[in-house]
C-alpha cells in the first residue's frame, strides 16, 4: 500500500528555517497549480517556523485565497493563557496576517466542556479535510521550546 505521508527530517540547527522553506515552496505551488490547501499547525517549537510563514505571506504578491489555517493541536484551558498554542502562535503574527489577506483560520475553542470543545472543533476539521485538496501538518517532536 502506498502512503499519502512523507516525513522529512533534518538534524541541524536549522532545522526550522529549512523546514519553513519547505513549506513556503509547497504554499507557492499549490497556488501556482491553484489547488486549495489546509495547512495544520501545532505548537510547541513548531511556532518557530511560522514567523518565515507569516513574512511570506505578509510579502508575496499572491491571491492567497487558495489557503486557510487551522490548528492540529491546543491544550485545553490551561491555567495560563500563554500556555495556549494559539496564544504562541498569535504572537508570531500569523493570525494578524490572516485576518489582513482575509485567509480563514481556525482554532480550538476553550469555552465549555472539553468534550463540547473536541465535538465542534471535529466538525470544523472534517468540512475542512473535504473543502480543501492538499493537507500540510506541521507536528513536531520532542520537548517544547
Amino acid at each position: 500500500m502506498e502512503s499519502n505521508i512523507t516525513l522529512h527530517t533534518i538534524k541541524s540547527p536549522e532545522i526550522y528555517k529549512k523546514a519553513s522553506e519547505f513549506i513556503i515552496n509547497w504554499l507557492r505551488l499549490y497556488h501556482n497549480i491553484t489547488q486549495k490547501a489546509l495547512v495544520l499547525l501545532s505548537g510547541g517549537s513548531t511556532v518557530n517556523l511560522y514567523k518565515d510563514i507569516t513574512k511570506f505571506i505578509d510579502e508575496a504578491d499572491l491571491d492567497f485565497s487558495f489557503l486557510a489555517f487551522a490548528q492540529i493541536a491546543e491544550r485545553f484551558q490551561p491555567e495560563k493563557e500563554e500556555d495556549v498554542n494559539t496564544y504562541q502562535i498569535k504572537k508570531t503574527g500569523l493570525w494578524k496576517i490572516c485576518r489582513e489577506k482575509n485567509i480563514p483560520y481556525y482554532l480550538v475553542s476553550q469555552g465549555g466542556s472539553l468534550q463540547e470543545s473536541a465535538e465542534g472543533y471535529n466538525k470544523i476539521l472534517e468540512k475542512l479535510f473535504q473543502e480543501y485538496t492538499y493537507k500540510i501538518a506541521i507536528m513536531g517532536r520532542g520537548e517544547d521550546v
